[in-house]
């Protein structure tokens, strides 16, 4: 059931579109009021406001030891100086802002109709790993400007040993199966937002297609399967790519029961050995985000009654990322919400939650 507190007056927000630059967003939304409590299904508390430093709407968040956090995310910054920006924290909610550490002008595969190198070429949607031995490892989604020129972004690969600015190398767009069927020349292109990157840095460096999940780079990505599906990508180098596919060698739709439905803003968190959690929101702009439950990482299905959480009239939601404590069995929730900040400018706040209830199905 859902949790409660009292909640602050608030004016009513207004909607705005999709792929609008942000001094066009806050004037049509000039009437937003302060950010307040959101209630949720199977969390501690309500997504509070305040309970994160960190801004904007796709965040990864990586613990090295105790006392030391990093995380990342994109700058809203589309110019070739803005790009990947890097967080440095004494908790997993509580982040100081270190900068841009991968600037859009080393992106050199995004070409405009011209065929020319496009001068507006960005990334959004990142999602970075790490491991002591490899340093950070990563998925960011490259385009052409925002809202892009084709319609699309397109996940390419990243790495550096340090995460320090100038130290990144892009290692361009993903090949394989994905460029095979949905890269630049397929004719069927797709706008996929990612879901989830995990770099496995002790698992073999061969092949294994059998069992999908036990290759070295996994990753989660919605649309591939068609509209509200999420298929699995797998690869034992980073350089090619593979989906897991059924026996009739079609990729798999890990979400059947969403098939044919407006699903975006996938993120996929692994809880330890206690299985994994799926966040999805509903329609653009979202009406609501549901959770889903796996065992395996493969089988999935709602967590209880769902939708987890719906959208408040007077406030605007985005998406949930997530981030999974092995050390509390926390899963910590991000929900991004598009408020009022303390110096009168609008962006994504992260609102904050965690919940134990994630492994058995809840009783509604």
């Amino acid at each position: 059931m859902y949790s409660w507190i009292p909640m602050l007056t608030v004016v009513v927000a207004a909607v705005f579109a999709v792929c609008t630059a942000s001094s066009e967003v806050v004037a049509q939304n000039k009437d937003i009021g302060e950010p307040r409590p959101i209630l949720a299904r199977y969390w501690d508390q309500p997504f509070m406001p305040g309970g994160s430093t960190l801004i904007g709407s796709y965040t990864s968040i990586i613990r090295h030891s105790p006392g030391d956090f990093v995380a990342f995310n994109n700058s809203i910054d589309g110019s070739l100086d803005g790009g990947l920006v890097m967080w440095t924290g004494k908790d997993n909610h509580t982040f100081d802002e270190v900068g841009v550490v991968f600037r859009h002008e080393l992106i050199d595969d995004v070409f405009g109709p011209d065929g020319e190198l496009y001068a507006k070429r960005r990334l959004t949607r990142p999602f970075i790993d790490w491991h002591p031995d490899a340093g950070y490892v990563g998925i960011v989604h490259v385009c052409a400007d925002y809202g892009p020129i084709d319609g699309r972004v397109y996940p390419a690969m990243v790495t550096s040993q340090t995460g320090k600015a100038g130290t990144w190398t892009y290692h361009g767009k993903l090949k394989g199966e994905i460029w095979d069927e949905f890269g630049d020349e397929s004719g069927k292109p797709r706008w996929a937002d990612g879901g989830g990157f995990y770099y496995q840095h002790d698992k073999p460096a061969t092949l294994d297609r059998a069992q999908p999940l036990n290759n070295r780079y996994l990753f989660f990505s919605n649309q591939y399967a068609g509209e509200g599906s999420i298929a699995l990508l797998y690869s034992n180098d980073g350089k090619q790519w593979y989906f897991h596919r059924n026996d009739a060698g079609k990729i798999v739709n890990l979400i059947p029961m969403f098939a044919g439905r407006i699903m975006i803003f996938p993120h996929i968190i692994r809880l330890g050995d206690q299985g994994w959690a799926m966040f999805l929101s509903e329609k653009w702009p979202p009406i609501a985000i549901y959770r889903l439950a796996s065992r395996d990482g493969l089988n999935w299905e709602p967590f209880g009654e769902q939708p987890e959480i719906v959208k408040p009239d007077d406030l605007m939601i985005k998406n949930v990322n997530g981030w999974y404590d092995d050390e509390t069995g926390l899963l910590h929730g991000y929900l991004s919400v598009w408020a009022k900040q303390a110096d009168g400018e609008f962006n994504y706040s992260k609102f904050h939650s965690t919940t134990r209830d994630y492994v058995e199905k809840p009783k509604d």
